[in-house]
Protein backbone atom coordinates (compact mmCIF):
# COMPACT_ATOMS: atom_id res chain seq x y z
CA UNK A 1 0.00 0.00 0.00
CA UNK A 2 1.08 3.59 -1.06
CA UNK A 3 -0.15 6.61 1.19
CA UNK A 4 -0.20 10.28 -0.52
CA UNK A 5 -0.67 12.78 2.36
CA UNK A 6 -1.47 16.33 0.69
CA UNK A 7 -1.64 19.71 1.91
CA UNK A 8 -4.64 21.03 0.79
CA UNK A 9 -3.05 24.54 0.32
CA UNK A 10 -1.19 22.86 -2.16
CA UNK A 11 -3.79 23.31 -5.70
CA UNK A 12 -5.20 20.09 -6.95
CA UNK A 13 -6.37 16.49 -4.97
CA UNK A 14 -4.32 13.43 -4.46
CA UNK A 15 -4.52 10.65 -6.96
CA UNK A 16 -6.73 8.23 -5.70
CA UNK A 17 -6.47 4.28 -7.18
CA UNK A 18 -6.14 0.40 -6.01
CA UNK A 19 -3.81 0.32 -2.93
CA UNK A 20 -3.79 3.72 -2.01
CA UNK A 21 -4.43 5.36 0.58
CA UNK A 22 -4.81 9.68 1.48
CA UNK A 23 -4.61 11.33 3.63
CA UNK A 24 -6.06 15.12 3.45
CA UNK A 25 -4.85 17.82 5.51
CA UNK A 26 -4.70 21.70 5.74
CA UNK A 27 -3.67 24.52 8.40
CA UNK A 28 -6.20 23.25 10.74
CA UNK A 29 -4.81 19.78 10.60
CA UNK A 30 -2.66 18.89 13.39
CA UNK A 31 0.60 16.31 12.74
CA UNK A 32 -0.71 14.28 15.51
CA UNK A 33 -4.22 13.75 13.67
CA UNK A 34 -1.91 13.14 10.38
CA UNK A 35 0.11 10.25 12.06
CA UNK A 36 -2.91 9.00 14.00
CA UNK A 37 -4.95 8.73 10.54
CA UNK A 38 -1.58 7.37 8.89
CA UNK A 39 -1.67 4.14 11.99
CA UNK A 40 -5.24 3.67 11.37
CA UNK A 41 -4.38 2.93 7.54
CA UNK A 42 -1.20 0.81 8.94
CA UNK A 43 -3.81 -1.36 11.03
CA UNK A 44 -6.09 -1.32 7.70
CA UNK A 45 -3.14 -2.67 5.77
CA UNK A 46 -2.95 -5.85 8.44
CA UNK A 47 0.30 -4.05 9.88
CA UNK A 48 2.21 -4.75 6.68
CA UNK A 49 4.42 -1.74 6.28
CA UNK A 50 3.43 1.29 3.88
CA UNK A 51 5.63 1.15 0.82
CA UNK A 52 5.92 4.57 0.33
CA UNK A 53 4.07 7.96 1.98
CA UNK A 54 4.32 10.61 -0.42
CA UNK A 55 4.26 13.86 1.29
CA UNK A 56 2.78 16.83 -1.20
CA UNK A 57 2.75 20.17 -0.15
CA UNK A 58 4.43 23.62 -0.30
CA UNK A 59 7.59 23.86 0.63
CA UNK A 60 9.25 27.22 2.47
CA UNK A 61 11.46 29.77 0.06
CA UNK A 62 12.88 32.88 0.45
CA UNK A 63 12.22 35.29 -2.07
CA UNK A 64 15.33 34.25 -3.75
CA UNK A 65 13.86 30.67 -4.42
CA UNK A 66 16.33 29.59 -1.70
CA UNK A 67 14.92 26.88 0.33
CA UNK A 68 15.60 24.23 3.55
CA UNK A 69 13.12 26.21 5.89
CA UNK A 70 10.86 23.63 6.10
CA UNK A 71 7.37 22.15 4.44
CA UNK A 72 3.73 23.58 4.76
CA UNK A 73 2.05 20.62 6.14
CA UNK A 74 -0.16 20.59 8.93
CA UNK A 75 -0.91 23.15 11.05
CA UNK A 76 2.58 23.23 13.11
CA UNK A 77 4.16 22.98 10.00
CA UNK A 78 7.18 20.62 9.17
CA UNK A 79 10.90 21.82 10.08
CA UNK A 80 13.14 21.23 12.12
CA UNK A 81 11.54 22.20 15.65
CA UNK A 82 8.34 20.18 14.81
CA UNK A 83 10.14 16.60 13.21
CA UNK A 84 9.35 14.73 16.54
CA UNK A 85 6.22 14.74 15.76
CA UNK A 86 6.21 12.62 12.84
CA UNK A 87 8.03 9.57 15.05
CA UNK A 88 5.17 7.29 15.55
CA UNK A 89 5.87 6.34 11.83
CA UNK A 90 8.44 5.06 12.62
CA UNK A 91 9.11 1.39 11.76
CA UNK A 92 5.37 2.18 9.84
CA UNK A 93 6.80 2.97 5.83
CA UNK A 94 9.47 2.33 4.34
CA UNK A 95 10.17 5.01 1.34
CA UNK A 96 9.26 8.83 2.53
CA UNK A 97 9.07 11.21 -1.35
CA UNK A 98 8.49 14.98 0.40
CA UNK A 99 7.22 16.44 -2.91
CA UNK A 100 7.84 19.98 -1.97
CA UNK A 101 9.86 22.83 -3.60
CA UNK A 102 13.43 23.20 -2.24
CA UNK A 103 13.04 21.24 1.11
CA UNK A 104 16.13 19.72 0.54
CA UNK A 105 18.19 22.86 0.37
CA UNK A 106 20.81 23.95 2.68
CA UNK A 107 20.72 28.24 2.61
CA UNK A 108 21.10 30.64 4.99
CA UNK A 109 18.62 31.33 8.31
CA UNK A 110 16.14 33.49 7.35
CA UNK A 111 14.50 36.43 9.35
CA UNK A 112 10.41 36.08 9.64
CA UNK A 113 7.71 37.95 11.10
CA UNK A 114 7.28 34.79 13.20
CA UNK A 115 11.46 34.65 13.75
CA UNK A 116 14.24 32.77 12.50
CA UNK A 117 13.43 30.28 10.04
CA UNK A 118 16.59 27.75 9.70
CA UNK A 119 17.88 26.97 6.17
CA UNK A 120 19.22 23.85 7.02
CA UNK A 121 16.76 21.02 4.76
CA UNK A 122 19.68 18.53 4.35
CA UNK A 123 19.04 18.28 8.64
CA UNK A 124 15.96 18.21 8.19
CA UNK A 125 15.57 15.32 5.25
CA UNK A 126 18.28 13.42 7.92
CA UNK A 127 16.21 13.76 11.39
CA UNK A 128 12.88 13.11 9.39
CA UNK A 129 14.56 9.62 7.80
CA UNK A 130 15.89 8.75 11.05
CA UNK A 131 13.06 9.53 13.71
CA UNK A 132 10.90 7.42 10.97
CA UNK A 133 13.43 4.93 9.87
CA UNK A 134 12.52 5.25 6.61
CA UNK A 135 14.71 5.75 3.38
CA UNK A 136 13.95 9.11 2.27
CA UNK A 137 14.08 11.38 -1.11
CA UNK A 138 13.88 15.07 -1.59
CA UNK A 139 15.01 17.64 -4.09
CA UNK A 140 16.98 20.94 -3.26
CA UNK A 141 15.12 22.80 -5.65
CA UNK A 142 12.36 24.72 -7.02
CA UNK A 143 9.40 21.75 -8.27
CA UNK A 144 6.86 21.98 -10.85
CA UNK A 145 3.50 20.03 -11.07
CA UNK A 146 0.33 20.55 -13.20
CA UNK A 147 -3.53 19.91 -12.43
CA UNK A 148 -5.63 19.38 -15.70
CA UNK A 149 -8.80 20.12 -15.99
CA UNK A 150 -11.07 23.14 -14.27
CA UNK A 151 -10.68 24.00 -10.11
CA UNK A 152 -8.54 20.69 -9.30
CA UNK A 153 -10.87 18.19 -10.47
CA UNK A 154 -8.18 16.08 -11.89
CA UNK A 155 -5.12 14.76 -9.81
CA UNK A 156 -1.83 16.50 -9.23
CA UNK A 157 0.40 15.39 -11.23
CA UNK A 158 4.42 15.88 -10.58
CA UNK A 159 5.94 14.15 -13.17
CA UNK A 160 9.45 13.88 -13.14
CA UNK A 161 12.24 15.61 -10.03
CA UNK A 162 13.23 18.95 -10.96
CA UNK A 163 17.15 19.69 -9.93
CA UNK A 164 19.11 17.55 -7.66
CA UNK A 165 17.46 14.79 -5.67
CA UNK A 166 19.03 14.11 -2.44
CA UNK A 167 18.79 10.17 -0.84
CA UNK A 168 18.75 9.36 2.69
CA UNK A 169 18.68 6.37 4.16
CA UNK A 170 16.92 5.33 7.14
CA UNK A 171 19.69 6.30 9.71
CA UNK A 172 19.94 9.59 7.93
CA UNK A 173 22.67 9.74 6.20
CA UNK A 174 22.86 11.01 2.69
CA UNK A 175 24.09 8.25 0.56
CA UNK A 176 23.73 10.00 -3.16
CA UNK A 177 22.57 12.86 -5.44
CA UNK A 178 20.88 11.95 -8.52
CA UNK A 179 18.88 14.29 -11.27
CA UNK A 180 16.26 11.90 -11.08
CA UNK A 181 14.96 9.33 -8.56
Amino acid sequence: MKILAHDRRLEGRARTGRDIGVIEVDERTTLGYFTNRFSTLFEANGRAVITKLKIMAHGFESPNGRGGYGMQFCRETIILDTVEHLRPLRGKVDKIALCSCSVADTSPDLQTADGIMSGNGQELCSRIARITHAELVASTVTQRYSIDGVFGEHPIEFGEWEGPVLHFDREGNLTRTTMRV
